[in-house]
């Protein structure tokens, strides 16, 4: 009905004016997106009746930007509180790096919408190197890993307080990073691909016991270690290493680590073929076997060449490990030959100096995360003092260092950058296409 002069002078109808009631409402979340070139994004559209509304909503595409192509996983539906459709973006590897427009229309009995998202493509070289800071909790990411500098700032960063201790951090094959919150009701936030500046990030798996260490294997399964203790060692419940598939927040297999064997607390996880790693506060290395049901295969002590790992890092490539602590108070990163391991002796640790391929202290200070990149660089993080302030190294109060892929195989390897971190106990660090 069309507001008209005609219709004005009706009486009673002077001060009439025609009112459109909407049919359904909308919501994007998040309404913006970032992806690297090469990459998909997803958001969600929610759609929601409003004033009784009982039809169909439409949904389609408008024009879409060179190098952009996008599908929804449905094109109708009745809205309700939950009715949501999955909006996948994929940025052409040719993409420009800027912010695209991609328009989506929706479209009822008597009601027609368009909504512009906002998605943002990335463009990096080589790795990004990502760095967990504790005591701030939030992650840095340094990108252009072979450009870095002694000056360079991170590409992005969460704000501070993101977690309350960003303890551990890792990235699977989609660039999707992994933080790990180190409290009592612990979790792991999930944040897709370059996506650490725009607060998408979702909470995963919840109510974890303080959990520290983190990784993704070959098949983009999530391991995850609670400790189960606080960070001064108290024990709070039973430790738990758990692996979650496909995004779940569900444990897909897990097992308990047994305080009565005297193995202290677990720390650090990695996982190499069939082998599962664990790191714990009392300087040992437990391997389980992956195979099967996860089994413990043997326990191993280093005490002349890494005798405290208490906050220390654990990386595996092939058959080597590369393994952050200190040895008899001396700052040290060792290389673990796997193979050359000796045989196990049930849940009794074995010394298992002999397996000890390099000790590395150049540089060295309190490390923690460590990690290779694609080139082959070990990348290490010279953390704060365990109480989250400037250590007795007041001139490096925590900071990121690279040990270039050449001198890792000199007699005595030396790094070739460090980057002042500034801040308070970085402590988790990942390297990897984000």
């Amino acid at each position: 009905m069309e507001t008209s002069p005609q219709v004005r002078a009706a009486p009673g109808c002077a001060n009439y004016d025609k009112v459109t009631a909407p049919d359904f409402d909308t919501t994007i979340s998040p309404p913006s997106v970032n992806a690297g070139v090469g990459r998909t994004a997803t958001t969600r559209l929610t759609i929601a009746a409003v004033n009784g509304y009982t039809g169909k909503v439409y949904l389609s595409l408008g024009d879409l930007p060179a190098g952009i192509t996008a599908s929804l996983s449905q094109t109708q539906v009745t809205p309700g509180p939950q009715t949501s459709v999955t909006l996948t973006m994929t940025v052409a590897a040719s993409a420009a790096a800027k912010t695209y427009v991609v328009p989506v229309r929706a479209q009822s009995q008597g009601e027609s919408m368009r909504y512009d998202l906002r998605l943002t493509a990335w463009k990096t070289t080589g790795d990004s190197v990502f760095v967990a800071q504790a005591g701030l909790g939030k992650v840095l990411a340094y990108d252009n890993s072979a450009s870095l500098t002694s000056s360079s700032a991170p590409a992005r960063s969460l704000p501070n307080a993101s977690v309350q201790q960003a303890w551990a951090v890792a990235l699977d094959s989609a660039g999707t990073q992994y933080v790990v919150d180190n409290v009592a009701a612990g979790k792991v936030v999930r944040y897709p691909s370059y996506s650490l500046n725009s607060g998408a990030g979702t909470t995963q798996v919840a109510n974890l016991s303080y959990p520290t260490g983190v990784t993704v294997d070959a098949q983009n399964r999530l391991w995850v270690v609670q400790s189960g203790s606080t960070p001064a060692g108290a024990a709070v419940t039973t430790p738990r290493v758990s692996r979650f598939d496909g995004g779940a927040g569900t444990e897909a297999v897990g097992f308990t680590v047994d305080r009565s064997l005297g193995l202290g607390f677990p720390l650090n996880v990695a996982v190499s073929g069939t082998s599962l790693w664990l790191t714990t506060n009392f300087g040992l290395l437990m391997r389980y076997d992956l195979s099967a049901t996860p089994t413990l295969q043997g326990v191993y002590s280093f005490p002349g060449t890494l005798n405290d790992l208490g906050g220390g890092g654990l990386h595996a490539r092939g058959t080597t490990l590369y393994i952050s602590g200190k040895n008899a108070g001396v700052s040290t990163v060792v290389t673990v030959n796997t193979a050359a391991l000796p045989a196990p002796n049930g849940p009794y640790s074995v010394n298992a100096d002999a397996a000890v391929t390099k000790s590395i202290t150049s540089g060295l200070y309190d490390p923690a995360g460590l990690a290779l990149d694609s080139a082959g660089n070990l990348w290490v993080i010279n953390k704060t003092g365990a109480a989250g302030v400037a250590g007795t190294n007041a001139s490096d109060p925590g900071s990121l260092i690279r040990f270039p892929a050449a001198t890792l195989g000199s007699a005595t390897p030396t790094p070739n950058l460090n980057i002042g971190l500034g801040s308070r106990y970085p402590v988790g660090l990942a390297v990897g296409t984000p």
